[in-house]
């Protein structure tokens, strides 16, 4: 009992309390890029952080400001070489391990080991596993995680979705608070939640493979490999039929069927070396005409990756073939457009064809269809059957 008294527990610390630093972020702020001397700041709540980088040099430095207060810390750096290039590690000033994420605590950077910083979720009371997963909603909603951008569109629908079902406003602070409530405000005569839902589940390509797996059809991977053997035969070699030029009206964004290229790697198809294929199965009333697709994901040469998509229309019975490359640039993937080239996170699919908003002619604003009432959007099907009774 004295020796309790004297030597008290640790107070614990944690993660969710403290700034972070990700070196993901510094990369994509251009600290690292060639020819002299790069400067970048990061912007947080407990001040300002100036990094200076001077190649070749395998260190950093950090100037914190904050009321006119300045602190100076030097951090080494590591390289890591990959099959895609190299990666950058920070060298903890604590523990001298690499680490991707520092931790400002008590004006001080050093990773998670080194500060003994713990997760709320290892305390494992309720009030602290609400705390902590409303904190990281509210980071990926402002912007705060890992460097990202505020979060947009069905990004953003589903981390409030995420807020709302744990029931953790009381954790949430207000900056957090004000997004969601302009969020909801723009919102007319309707809730929003009960629409985003509806768009995630009927237009997202999770929903689309999800779908396929349950089909009736019993799509499995080897079906849809058999189904695609041909145009994968044309694909290697080398007699691929070209695109049509398309030339299309303008028409709405959303709501839209997409294939989103994060998706596709959470469900395990952009696997480097092998093979994939998979079958998804869309709601008509964001596809259009469009039943079902089946792809397959050909990553067998690490250095040309590719998807090959068929869209099959089953009532005009028609097969719209394409190939969209894939590409990995700093540690993301993407898909190209196969109309323009231009590489993007999510293509969107029109008459058949998947392409860029721009290539496709969609417009998310500044746009009025009753300028042009001739223009039929192509989600405004109809039914042959219902036409034939």
């Amino acid at each position: 009992m004295a020796d309790s008294q004297l030597n008290p527990p640790a107070q614990r610390r944690f993660v969710e309390d403290f700034v972070s630093i990700d070196i993901g972020l510094l990369k994509r702020r251009g600290l690292f890029e060639p020819g002299g001397e790069r400067t970048v700041e990061v912007q947080t709540r407990v001040g300002t952080f100036t990094f200076t980088h001077r190649p070749p040099e395998g260190r950093i430095r950090m100037v914190h400001s904050l009321e006119g207060h300045r602190t100076l810390q030097t951090v080494e750096l590591q390289v890591a070489q990959l099959r895609y290039g190299e990666r950058r590690y920070f060298v903890c000033p604590i523990n001298r391990e690499r680490a991707s994420k520092l931790y400002f605590v008590l004006g001080r950077l050093g990773s998670q080991k080194g500060h003994g910083l713990v997760h709320l979720v290892t305390t494992n009371r309720k009030a602290d596993v609400q705390r902590g997963r409303t904190i990281n909603l509210a980071k990926r909603l402002k912007g705060d995680a890992i460097g990202k951008g505020p979060a947009r569109g069905m990004r953003k629908a589903r981390i409030i979705l995420s807020m709302l079902a744990a029931d953790g406003a009381k954790w949430v602070d207000p900056e957090a608070l004000q997004i969601i409530a302009k969020t909801f405000k723009k919102e007319e005569n309707r809730t929003y939640q009960d629409e985003m839902r509806r768009r995630i589940r009927g237009s997202s390509t999770t929903f689309a493979l999800e779908e396929g797996r349950r089909s009736q059809m019993n799509w499995t991977q080897d079906e849809v490999l058999r189904q695609l053997a041909e145009p994968l035969a044309m694909v290697k070699a080398g007699t691929f039929p070209e695109l049509p030029d398309l030339e299309l009206p303008p028409d709405h964004l959303h709501p839209r069927v997409s294939l989103d290229v994060r998706s596709l790697r959470s469900e395990g198809l952009l696997e480097v070396e092998e093979l994939k294929a998979a079958a998804l199965m869309w709601n008509r009333k964001y596809s259009g005409v469009i039943n079902y697709t089946l792809l397959a994901a050909d990553f067998r040469d690490p250095w040309k990756p590719y998807l090959l998509v068929e869209n099959v229309d089953t009532f005009l019975r028609e097969r719209y073939h394409q190939i969209i490359p894939v590409d990995h640039a700093e540690g993301r993937w993407y898909l190209r457009c196969p109309f323009t080239g231009v590489r993007r996170i999510t293509l969107y699919m029109r008459e058949g064809w998947l392409g860029s908003d721009k290539a496709l002619n969609l417009r998310r604003k500044a746009w009025d269809p009753a300028l042009n009432p001739t223009v039929k959007s192509d989600l405004d099907w109809e039914d042959p059957a219902q036409d034939d009774a």
